[in-house]
């Protein structure tokens, strides 16, 4: 025989045989209500065809944490065995690579055949939308942008109109790691600031006192450091921000395996039984690369 539980009152209904109003629900779906034990024992030979379990809450099998020497980082949070699904993810950003041949920056198809009939970046055909705020100023450039030549610059200009003014989501974009303190101090600070922020700041994108230089070169280490490389349209290689999967520690002994579908949703699942507590490694490096180097 199924219980019944107590429910607040103001989500009182009519019990399943005398109609009257009442709090209580039955105890396996908490679907249907009952003025008592009695109509619940009478109504159970009609209400067992369609009472089903209430689902329970999904297993939490992944926990973030945070020390001086991984930053921020994911965890197993309980036991998980191979194979099983982790977590799925979706990009924040998408963009081309650096030195990327042309391609539509609407829908990333390479080989566009047209441009934009406002801002004159390359699209498959004028009808095909890219970003809206990149658009607009574009339209507004101090100088012609050539999208095709500066195709390193697209990224971080979309990441930096979003984050003037950031969501949640974006917010939570600026909490990557960037490694600042050490890229200021290698050649990639100097190539990114002649590139990416100079280039931005030459056509108006950026502030030209120099306010927005260092929150440009944050968003360029982001990309460089969190960026996963993902199939476009036609196969071509693009980038793109996954915030959760960004979190995975590297190892090039990997505890998890990636699939990046064509819809450029990512699959995370465990590649071994994982204990728990134990971190989730991804190894950022190709295979192929770390045996060479070997």
């Amino acid at each position: 025989m199924i219980a019944y539980v107590f429910l607040n009152s103001s989500f009182m209904e009519p019990c399943g045989i005398c109609g009257r109003a009442s709090s209580l629900k039955c105890g396996n779906c908490g679907r249907q209500s009952y003025c008592g034990k009695p109509h619940q024992r009478e109504h159970w030979p009609q209400h067992r065809l369609v009472c089903k379990t209430i689902p329970a809450k999904p297993k939490i099998l992944i926990e973030e944490r945070e020390n001086a020497s991984l930053g921020r980082f994911l965890v197993a949070a309980t036991d998980i065995s191979e194979e099983v699904l982790l977590f799925r993810d979706t990009p924040i950003v998408v963009g081309p690579t650096a030195g990327s041949p042309p391609l539509c920056l609407g829908c990333l198809h390479g080989e566009p055949f047209s441009r934009c009939p406002k801002c004159n970046v390359p699209l498959c055909n004028p009808r095909c939308q890219h970003f809206g705020p990149e658009c607009n100023v574009i339209q507004r450039a101090k100088a012609t942008f050539d999208a095709t030549k500066h195709s390193d610059c697209i990224l971080p200009l979309r990441c930096l109109l979003s984050v003037r003014d950031p969501s949640d989501q974006w917010k939570e974009f600026l909490r990557l790691e960037a490694h600042l303190d050490v890229r200021r101090h290698l050649p990639v600070w100097h190539e990114r600031n002649l590139r990416v922020v100079q280039v931005l700041k030459s056509h108006g994108f950026a502030a030209a006192d120099g306010s927005e230089d260092e929150l440009i070169q944050r968003i360029c280490g982001i990309l460089d450091v969190n960026s996963f490389e993902v199939r476009g349209p036609d196969g071509g290689i693009l980038r793109a921000v996954f915030l959760r999967a960004a979190l995975m520690a590297h190892s090039c002994v990997a505890n998890v395996h990636v699939a990046v579908d064509d819809n450029r949703i990512m699959t995370v699942r465990a590649a071994r039984r994982i204990e728990k507590g134990e971190t989730l490694y991804y190894c950022y490096t190709s295979v192929l690369q770390v045996c060479i180097r070997l």
